[in-house]
């Protein structure tokens, strides 16, 4: 995983914007925390001078030029039945050799290990440009690798494999970024010799007008009640939108599907709200589970508590208020590294459900509460606490606004930019010309926490 020497070597200088070409494995018109993350970063890069575009698979679904300014370059694909929104495209084709080619692409940006980011790789190995990979998923974990094979028989001989495949494109990267200290720390133990960083995800905080512009939660006689005024138009506007909507209301994000565990969030749920039957539960998004979790619903007599939003637009979601004025944010899924719509919650100063689990656990710091992954009991409890418990609510949101800093879209674009100056040696501190990192995660053995933020088990205590 030595340094790529670039043949791109005109710019030398920290002012001269670099061009980056970033592949995407699933993109638009699936939107996902891959896919916002990522196109957030590409509109800060392009903001600091550097020319960004985008590679991504081609499908009749979506086939806009630009995407916020930024020119796509579409391969051919086709479809497949892996993992919604994952298309088959040949690694020995050769667009991407023309797009990198042409455009002059002085840096690839890789998203995920996928044979579009594998055919880019290759190419960009050919033309000495210097790749950086981000792993966003956890393909490890067994939830993942379950919809590949649809066998709980096959797992433990799929869970080596997947091991080797990480390692022919981790051979390809000049350097890997992580957005969890957890998915640093794993990977870094399986390839000690990799220069493994740590970057969180970002967002864009103007994409949150109506917290920005109001300022705290706190700031209301009642919090999250019916007479607060969170955003533009307050809780009233929300409520003639989504007349379901109280000041109870706890909200999930994500796809409907298992690996997102949302039958234990539905279970969680009914033992709450049979205790407290002014609980609503508002799940937003789709996916294959959708039937299944409206007829449990349904069994369960939770009709006028649970509420399916169905998938609607990113922009409409975070300009709807359901954000901002839920009680928490709550998930119970066990797969993630570090979710986007979290860290949307936190920008929102919304306190935050999750489970204990390496990973999602780094971003809480007293601005929500944990339960043991699974135990729809646990969850239960904390929802019944979170929604009745006003004090606990106002610390949370209050730790909420500490944190939210460190997820900055700019700040997170700044960081991303010190690796791509390394990589190609533009920066004032480029890598050593043999090729390994002064500061290597292999040297420290460990990764480059570039936040340094620590880690807490829970948060402030009350049980």
């Amino acid at each position: 995983m030595g340094l790529s020497k670039s043949i791109f070597y005109k710019k030398n200088t920290w002012e001269c914007g670099l061009t980056i070409g970033i592949v995407f494995e699933i993109f638009l018109p699936v939107v996902n925390g891959v896919v916002t993350t990522t196109i957030n970063l590409a509109e800060n890069l392009a903001a600091r001078g550097h020319r960004v575009l985008f590679i991504a698979p081609a499908w009749k679904d979506f086939q806009a030029a630009e995407v916020s300014g930024i020119e796509v370059h579409y391969v051919p694909s086709a479809a497949t039945h892996v993992y919604p929104g994952i298309r088959l495209v040949s690694p020995w084709n050769r667009k991407v050799d023309r797009v990198l080619r042409q455009e002059g692409v002085e840096l690839l940006h890789v998203t995920g290990p996928g044979l579009l980011s594998w055919s880019a790789m290759k190419a960009a190995r050919r033309h000495g440009i210097p790749v950086l990979h981000t792993f966003h998923t956890l393909i490890y974990e067994d939830t993942y690798l379950y919809y590949a094979l649809r066998s709980q028989h096959l797992l433990p001989l799929l869970r080596r494999a997947v091991w080797v495949y990480l390692k022919w494109f981790f051979d390809l990267s000049d350097a890997i970024t992580a957005p969890s200290l957890h998915a640093c720390r794993t990977l870094q133990e399986h390839f000690p010799q990799a220069q493994i960083e740590h970057i969180h995800n970002g967002i864009d905080f103007t994409d949150f007008p109506d917290f920005a512009e109001t300022g705290s939660k706190t700031n209301t006689a009642s919090v999250g009640g019916a007479d607060g005024v969170h955003g533009r138009g307050g809780f009233d506007a929300l409520r003639r939108d989504y007349p379901g909507f109280n000041h109870k209301t706890f909200l999930f994000v994500g796809r409907l599907g298992e690996e997102k565990s949302v039958s234990v969030l539905l279970e969680a749920f009914r033992r709450a709200w049979a205790l407290d039957p002014e609980l609503r539960l508002f799940l937003v998004g789709d996916g294959p589970g959708r039937r299944v979790y409206e007829q449990i619903t349904a069994e369960a007599g939770m009709e006028g508590a649970v509420t399916f939003v169905g998938r609607i637009d990113h922009g409409q979601l975070l300009a709807s208020g359901l954000y901002q004025h839920a009680r928490a944010m709550v998930t119970a899924s066990t797969t993630e590294n570090q979710p986007i719509t979290v860290i949307e919650a936190m920008a929102c100063g919304t306190p935050i459900i999750i489970p204990e689990v390496d990973g999602i656990m780094e971003l809480l710091q007293g601005n929500g509460r944990c339960f043991a992954p699974g135990d729809a009991r646990a969850l239960a409890r904390q929802l019944l606490q979170m929604a009745n418990d006003n004090l606990l609510y106002r610390t949370c949101v209050a730790a909420a606004k500490l944190r939210r800093e460190n997820f900055e879209g700019g700040r997170v674009a700044e960081q991303f930019e010190r690796v791509y100056r390394k990589l190609t040696g533009t920066g004032e501190d480029a890598w050593p010309e043999d090729g390994e990192p002064a500061d290597s995660a292999a040297a420290s053995n460990g990764p480059a926490d570039v936040d340094k933020v620590p880690v807490m088990k829970q948060d402030i205590g009350i049980r």
